[in-house]
């Protein structure tokens, strides 16, 4: 009878059901091992980019052909402060032209004529100021000073009101200078009627920049997007698919300067990312500035996570970014155990606790990790670990 010669396959299948002995027997058998619950601290530090949402409100008018704006960019307001002024359609330059002329022609004529040979300090004391007042703006203007240059045109503005209100009153009119008096009140109406004045209607920061964004990235969406949307105004991709495409005019907004976010998100779990646990930034924008924001919670998607982080520190040079590079910091302290120690059933991670020769398991939430130890704590309403509890595993 020949033999029956034995095959490659024959040899596989006897190591495979072997090793298949051999782990079922370890996990058996093997001994139980221990450790003692530590105190310790691990230091995190890790670079995200992210994007500034905030708590805005968007002041949009009706097409208008003009604007002028009595406070800058970054100004602080209260409700019911006027803001700007935006001039319908019917707003015509030749009216204003022509109004700043009659103006001309009324202070000319007052000064010129009826007071040419009249000493008159006051007069003299408020065209000084006038004259002080343009040196100001021309040195802000030519980069020499730098004030605020709204300001100072707004200051100018009310000398020249000022100037104005006392020839009034102190010059006697004629019939030619009522005549220049009549024109101007008709020219002012024609304008005031095309002149729509915007109070804030809350308090806050004040901020003309718009990126399209605002309606997409706004605190009433703050719980909805996911990783692909923050991702795509990260890297500049598609952004029209979040840009209002209706015909709107976005004249100011009125920020919220004491809350804000930044979401951010990760192709992983980060641990450490635990709901209300604050960390320390520092943002590209400001690198001697440091921020500190609470992580809210977080959201899984098939793609990954978001985390959203809430401040509620003054929003400074953040007023205006939208995508943003984050130098990110915390250290951690707390209650420290072996890596191999924390074991898992059904998703739950747990410590196995022996106490009195009992043992029980205890859900954990884990604060962070390296190198192969992590800091632990007990998830709400279990019994606290402490320092020198016995972990069996």
């Amino acid at each position: 009878m020949a033999k029956r010669r034995v095959t490659p396959q024959f040899y596989l299948i006897l190591f495979l059901f072997a090793a298949s002995i051999i782990s079922i027997a370890f996990v058996l058998f093997r001994p139980e091992r221990t450790t003692v619950i530590e105190s310790g601290t691990i230091e995190f530090k890790q670079n995200f980019k992210g994007v500034v949402l905030r708590d805005e409100d968007i002041v949009n008018v009706a097409e208008f052909s003009r604007a002028e704006y009595e406070v800058a960019e970054g100004a602080e307001v209260v409700r019911g402060e006027l803001v700007a002024s935006a001039y319908t359609l019917d707003y015509s330059e030749k009216t204003i032209n022509e109004l700043y002329e009659v103006r001309q022609a009324i202070k000319e004529y007052q000064e010129d004529t009826l007071l040419k040979d009249i000493v008159n300090v006051e007069l003299t004391t408020l065209n000084d100021s006038i004259q002080a007042k343009a040196l100001e703006i021309r040195s802000c203007v030519n980069g020499i000073s730098d004030a605020d240059l709204l300001e100072l045109e707004r200051e100018m503005a009310v000398l020249m009101q000022q100037k104005e209100d006392y020839l009034t009153s102190a010059v006697k009119a004629d019939d030619f200078l009522n005549e220049l008096y009549e024109k101007k009140a008709t020219l002012e109406s024609e304008i005031a009627s095309a002149r729509m004045e915007l109070n804030a209607e809350s308090s806050g920061v004040i901020s003309f920049y718009f990126d399209g964004l605002e309606d997409f990235l706004n605190i009433e969406n703050i719980d909805s997007y996911d990783v692909s949307e923050i991702e795509n105004i990260i890297d500049g991709t598609d952004l029209q698919q979040y840009q209002n495409s209706d015909v709107e005019y976005p004249l100011y907004k009125v920020v919220n300067s004491a809350r804000w976010y930044v979401i951010v998100t990760s192709d992983r779990n980060i641990e450490e990312f635990n709901k209300h646990t604050y960390f320390t930034m520092i943002f590209d924008q400001n690198t001697e500035k440091q921020y500190t924001g609470e992580l809210l919670g977080k959201r899984i998607y098939g793609n990954g996570y978001v985390y959203t982080f809430e401040f509620t520190e003054d929003i400074g040079q953040m007023l205006d970014s939208r995508v943003v590079s984050i130098e990110m910091y915390n250290v951690f302290e707390g209650l420290t155990v072996p890596s191999a120690a924390i074991q898992e059933k059904n998703g739950v991670k747990y410590l196995n606790i022996r106490k009195d020769g009992v043992d029980s398991a205890v859900p954990i939430v884990i604060a962070s990790t390296e190198k192969g130890i992590v800091i632990v704590k007990e998830q709400d309403g279990y019994d606290p670990l402490a320092l020198g509890d016995t972990v069996v595993y």
